[in-house]
């Protein structure tokens, strides 16, 4: 009797660990509160490191990018002058310059200066910087529900959640952009940090499989001086040609 008791304890534990959630509607609500704060935020600093593998062990590396600037909501405009760096098989292809002002995007590479007229699919900025989306909490939790597997706190006291998205979500959506299906995502999770109302980290773990090999990237992100940017810094823009058709791959 004993016996059966101990088993049918042993069964009942196996259960509940089964049905706990997946979804911590603590981290729920900081997340919504985070992204409505958002809106309200003039600027900040940007950090951003991409490191790609040849394995899904992640003992090969690739390709390296790191880029780092900072973003400004200015008046009806929507600022940017970022620097990126990038290295492939330890050699580097030197710095790549690129900025945003005035509607425009101007690239500086390799010697090559060049105005990119964005495209008329590209939303008034005016527009833009001052859209005010209603976000609700029930809109939050519903869209993290449809399409991700778990969102919980990892680490509460430093404000870390963990999520993972749906593999439904990842062939419905991520996948589509793959040229002509010749990649597909096979895992795409990662941690988000929320610190006194802003999200201040983002990491991702993204898993391909293409025709040639499995890939693994993983992309972070740091957010930091919220509000405390106040004016960026440009070159002489009048140095930047138009081109249509620029092709920053061009030069790598």
């Amino acid at each position: 009797m004993k016996r059966y008791v101990i088993g049918a304890v042993f069964a009942l534990c196996i259960f509940l660990c089964g049905c706990s959630s997946k979804y911590d509607e603590t981290a729920i609500q900081a997340f919504g509160d985070a992204l409505a704060a958002a809106q309200d935020v003039s600027g900040m600093n940007m950090d951003i490191k991409v490191l790609a593998y040849e394995d899904l062990k992640q003992e090969r590396l690739m390709t390296k990018m790191t880029i780092n600037g900072a973003i400004l909501k200015q008046d009806d405009d929507i600022q940017m002058s970022m620097e990126a760096a990038l290295a492939a098989k330890g050699i580097s292809f030197g710095k790549l310059n690129f900025y945003l002002k005035d509607a425009g995007m101007y690239v500086d590479m390799l010697g090559t200066k060049a105005k990119i007229p964005l495209g008329s699919d590209i939303p008034n900025l005016s527009e833009l910087v001052n859209l005010k989306a209603n976000i609700e909490k029930e809109q939050v939790e519903q869209s993290i529900k449809e399409n991700m597997k778990e969102f919980r706190y990892e680490d509460q006291e430093n404000g870390m959640i963990a999520f993972s998205f749906q593999d439904s979500f990842i062939k419905d959506k991520m996948n589509a952009y793959s040229k002509n299906g010749d990649a597909s995502i096979q895992r795409f999770d990662g941690t988000l940090t929320i610190k006194d109302n802003h999200i201040t980290a983002y990491t991702f773990q993204i898993d391909i499989d293409t025709e040639e090999q499995p890939l693994s990237m993983v992309i972070t992100i740091e957010c930091s001086d919220f509000d405390q940017i106040k004016e960026l810094t440009f070159p002489d823009f009048s140095e930047y040609t138009v081109q249509d058709d620029f092709d920053v791959s061009e030069g790598m």
